[in-house]
């Protein structure tokens, strides 16, 4: 497997059938910037861009402090401490909130004022307490991907032989990819015909004129660069300063010199079965969603690393991925962040405790309209003091009607003789007491016949 290139880019579209990787290494840079002091021993490098902001950049103005230290000195520069030293010699259009930790001893703050951010660059007090601030290039600069540039043409001859739209701005520095052709012996680098192009502004134009052609220009995104050593990313193997990690199953050596599968392989960066240079891998997705970012939103790595969550582990995988790691010649770990962790011995510890089964509840019985009519229907309430309408209003109104016809008409069919006036009285008042009962006892008939039989009688 080979070393991946310092920055890679798509094949050309004109490599026929050739497998090849492509690589940027001829630079033209057309912009100097002044040495640091000798006298120090400097760990800074100077970024490419404007050293000071124009009156027609757009706010707020990013700057970038960090701590002059020499190599043997390991330089952590606080937030708040850097905060007090700003108001302690009283910078002035500092924005609120604007200070914020992005390194170990590297602090972003922002102006509200080009004048004042330039005034703090450029302030002796910086220096004469082991300061360093700059301005970062990702916020003065953009960088654009050309193709369709001969390959034949040198830097020079490249940056002579372009021109750029009116209101853009100048170009930093120019480097064109070169891919190389693995099937040849030995494999060959060739130039390609794209070229990227650092463009001095805020504002990356939409096309640039190459000989009276306009070529697109494209937005570049920084590749994705994978250590083959550590398996970290940001940098390769040949500039690796961290402890050899098998990319195949994670363990302290080399992965050429691993034998492991594909089939057993263990990734040592999501615990995925695979190799941790995988292009599938959610590590390295994550990684060019990170780069993407950093071009589209022009910020640093370090806030582009807290947008997108970091893949997780479980800590179940971690320990076991460990305990397997310090046993010497143990098989590699087949798990997975969404898998269940493999015990490590077939016993087991755990207790089984057996519950006394339980009779279920019975069953409890709803509301029966039923059979609550045949309760209460034997039920005879007391009768209340006003009047008892609302209680017996479940009494037939016909059968009281039919009685009162009834005790009419024998009192028309008696009233026709004086003689039995004094008797008509008297089967009146008897027919009435008669009627009363009746009505009490709640018995009622429709039949003609008894009604006269019970009030006669």
């Amino acid at each position: 497997m080979d070393e991946p290139p310092d920055i890679g880019g798509s094949p050309p579209r004109d490599s026929f059938q050739n497998k090849v990787d492509r690589v940027d290494t001829t630079t033209v840079n057309t912009q100097q910037h002044p040495s640091p002091p000798s006298d120090v021993s400097q760990s800074i490098k100077n970024p490419i861009g404007r050293t000071f902001y124009e009156t027609y950049d757009i706010g707020p103005f990013v700057v970038h402090a960090q701590k002059v230290s020499s190599d043997t000195d390991i330089s952590s520069l606080h937030p708040v401490h850097f905060g007090y030293f700003l108001k302690k010699n009283s910078f002035k259009n500092i924005i609120n909130g604007s200070i914020k930790r992005i390194g170990r001893n590297r602090i972003s703050l922002s102006f509200s004022d080009h004048k004042c951010a330039n005034e703090f660059i450029n302030n002796p007090c910086l220096a004469r307490n082991n300061y360093k601030a700059f301005i970062p290039s990702f916020n003065v600069t953009r960088m654009g991907l050309v193709r369709g540039v001969p390959a034949e043409w040198s830097p020079e001859e490249t940056l002579d032989n372009i021109s750029l739209p009116v209101g853009s701005g100048g170009i930093i520095k120019i480097r064109r990819l070169n891919y190389k052709v693995r099937n040849s012996s030995p494999p060959e680098w060739k130039p390609s015909q794209t070229i990227v192009i650092t463009f001095d502004g805020q504002t990356l134009p939409k096309h640039v004129f190459v000989c009276y052609n306009a070529l697109p220009v494209e937005l570049y995104a920084y590749p994705t660069i994978q250590c083959y050593s550590c398996c970290r990313f940001g940098h390769t193997k040949s500039n690796c300063n961290s402890r050899p990690r098998c990319y195949k199953c994670g363990h302290g050596h080399t992965g050429d010199t691993c034998n492991i599968q594909d089939d057993a392989a263990s990734c040592c960066l999501c615990s995925g079965l695979h190799f941790a240079t995988n292009r599938k891998c959610p590590e390295y997705e994550r990684q060019t969603k990170i780069k993407l970012y950093m071009a589209q939103k022009c910020v640093s790595y370090a806030e582009a690393n807290k947008v997108y969550d970091p893949v997780s582990k479980s800590f179940a995988d971690i320990v076991k991925f460990s305990n397997i790691q310090n046993t010497p010649n143990s098989p590699v770990p087949h798990v997975s962040p969404s898998s269940p962790s493999i015990p490590s011995d077939s016993r087991s510890y755990k207790k089984t405790i057996f519950a006394k089964p339980t009779s279920p509840n019975p069953k409890r019985l709803g509301y029966n309209k039923t059979e609550h009519l045949n309760l209460i229907k034997d039920y005879d309430a007391p009768a209340p003091s006003n009047g008892v309408a609302l209680i017996n209003s479940n009494v037939n109104n016909e059968d009281i009607i039919s009685d009162l016809i009834q005790f009419f008409t024998e009192i028309k069919s008696n009233s026709n003789s004086d003689n039995n006036v004094t008797e008509q009285r008297r089967q009146t008042i008897a027919s009435i007491t008669k009627l009363k009962s009746a009505y009490a006892s709640r018995t009622r008939t429709n039949n003609p016949v008894e009604l006269q039989k019970r009030y006669l009688q």
